[in-house]
Formats: C-alpha cells, sequence, structure tokens
C-alpha cells in the first residue's frame, strides 16, 4: 500500500500488547519509507535504532539503507555506512558491494567502482551477476564514448 505511518500504527499497537519487537520489525517501515521516496526518514529511524542499541540492525537493513542511499545518489553516504559496518566487524554482503559498485559506476567514479571490487575480493566476497553487469554497462559507455549516465536513463 506504499503507506510507511500505517505500518507504524501496527508497530505501536504490538508495543502497546507488550509484544517484544525485532530487527524484522523495523526492516519493513525502513523499506517502506525507501519505497515511498523518503530515505531521510529511513534513515533517521535506522540511526535512531544503531544509537539506542536495542535492535541490531542486520543485512537486510544494511541492504535496504544502501540502496536507498544509492537511489538518491547518495553514494558517499552509502560508503560512509559500510565502511561503518567494517568498523563493526560486520561483513558486507555481495548485494551491498554491488549497490555500491553499480552506483559508483552509474555516477562515472570508475576507479572508485574499481576499488571496490579490490576490496570485495580481499573480504572473500565473490562478485555475482549483477556486479559484473555495472562494469560491463560503465566499460560499454566508455567506448561508446557516452558517459555513464547517458546509458542508465536510456
Amino acid at each position: 500500500m506504499n503507506r510507511a505511518d500505517f505500518g507504524f500504527a501496527v508497530l505501536s499497537f504490538f508495543f502497546k500488547c507488550g509484544y517484544k519487537a525485532d530487527v524484522a520489525s523495523f526492516n519493513t517501515p525502513i523499506n517502506g519509507y525507501i519505497l515511498q521516496d523518503n530515505t531521510a526518514n529511513a534513515v533517521k529511524l535506522f540511526l535512531r535504532l544503531m544509537k539506542d542499541e536495542d535492535i541490531i540492525p542486520n543485512e537486510v537493513t544494511y541492504e535496504t539503507i544502501i540502496n536507498g542511499l544509492c537511489k538518491l545518489e547518495n553514494t558517499t553516504m552509502a560508503i560512509q555506512l559500510v565502511r561503518s559496518m567494517q568498523i563493526w566487524n560486520f561483513k558486507p554482503n555481495v548485494v551491498i558491494y554491488s549497490t555500491i559498485i553499480g552506483s559508483l559506476c552509474k555516477d562515472g567514479n570508475i576507479d572508485d567502482a574499481f576499488s571496490f571490487l579490490s576490496e570485495m575480493r580481499e573480504w572473500d566476497v565473490m562478485p555475482n551477476v549483477v556486479t559484473y553487469n555495472s562494469w560491463l554497462m560503465a566499460c560499454a559507455n566508455w567506448v561508446n564514448g557516452r558517459t555513464p549516465q547517458d546509458c542508465w536513463e536510456t
């Protein structure tokens, strides 16, 4: 329904009934915010979870936030989030790396994307078809003299 506000109403009802929320209870409204193009509120909720330390984010939480940030072309903040994951010894997975690499390629930051591909291998995370498709798109753009933005918009 794309109504994150309804989701929070249901979540409030759960709390009133004495149920304890888990990380999945918050992944859903975070994703709802992303789907509504309200990544700012998704990030606020995520940061609140991190601050309160009651609920520890999981891979899905990170994937959702990073995807939303990249869709908003805020790859820099997404990269900062990946760096914070590593500080907490939380290993980024292939989905997270591929999202960042795809966003960097789309933005024309091929050198940074290549660095992330190298880092991905250092962390023993194997690239997948999504990762390589991002690279192929970026390389095809260079060969045809088009900017990455030109091809991603068509």
